[in-house]
This record gives structure tokens, sequence and C-alpha cells, in this order.
């Protein structure tokens, strides 16, 4: 983390040095996060936010605001395109990420045999479906953000485990 942290430090540095940050973007992400023991697992194919939240900002001086909008890969593309003043073609499928409102959720998935799930997560939950064995869990992300307590069978949850199925 300190040397990523220097780097981008010496970037910004560079950058505000050769007055070039007032017409510089930067984006600054991943592709998928780790779990470190979180679930009792390891590395990126279960459908836990340990795995799937990645860090995903947006920086140009003419951006005010912090937005916390559900985010992904895809809306990179739409995001610069509309920061160029380009035309966005009808083929992403991505969201810009200027939008206030984003999407209403992610479906999200990984194969990997046994353990291949696929999930919906929205702001405050989150809907798993593992296909090999049809098990399902359902997190109250709000509630418990660590996904520590599963109320997939919580009487109390079942129409809204239903509507995220349904999705």
């Amino acid at each position: 983390i300190s040397h990523v942290d220097k780097q981008i430090g010496r970037r910004l540095m560079a950058l505000t040095e050769e007055n070039l940050m007032e017409d510089t973007v930067i984006l600054f992400c991943a592709d998928h996060g780790e779990l470190l023991g979180d679930h009792h697992t390891y590395r990126k194919i279960q459908p836990y936010q340990g795995s799937i939240r990645i860090p995903m900002i947006l920086y140009n001086a003419g951006l005010r605001g912090r937005q916390e909008n559900l985010v992904e890969l895809r809306d990179v593309l739409p995001t610069f395109l509309e920061l160029a003043g380009a035309e966005t073609p009808e083929c992403p499928d991505g969201v810009s990420m200027l939008r206030p409102h984003g999407r209403e959720y992610l479906h999200g998935e990984h194969s990997g045999g046994d353990s291949g799930n696929h999930y919906i997560v929205t702001k405050p939950d989150k809907y798993c479906w593992f296909e090999e064995s049809g098990r399902e869990q359902y997190f109250d992300l709000e509630q418990d953000p660590q996904e520590l307590h599963d109320r997939v069978r919580d009487p109390a949850c079942r129409e809204r485990v239903d509507a995220l199925r349904s999705l």
C-alpha cells in the first residue's frame, strides 16, 4: 500500500509541477479484490464484498463531490467518452460515472466449477446463487457490511429475496 501510495503521489506531483492537473482525468481502480480470509476463503471467485467491491476513484479538476453509485469496469468507456465530449456508441453496456443516479443493481458471476455463482448487488443488499448446489444467500449490507449473517431464510426478507432472485 505504501509503495502504491508513493507512486500515485509522484505522478500527482509531476502533473502539478507541469500545470497539467486542470486538463487531466485520473482513474484509480482494480479489476477485483482479494478475499483474505473473508468467509474462510481466499482469492477472488466468491461473490462477497472482499472480492467484488473494488476501488473506483475518478478525479478531474472539474468534478466535485463524492458519489457512492454502483459502478463497474464497463463504466470506464462511457465515462471517458463523455468527459472527452465524444458520442457514446450504442454497443457499450456501461453507464457513465458522471450520471448522478447510476444504476439500480449490478449482476456479476464467477465461473469456477463447484463454486460457480451469480449475484445481484444493490446499495443496501445482495443476493447470491451458487449454480452447482443451488444454495442461496442474502445479506443486508447496510446492517451487515461484512456479510456475516445470511438472511435468505428469514421470513422478513422473503419478499426482497424473491425480487432480487427474479432479476
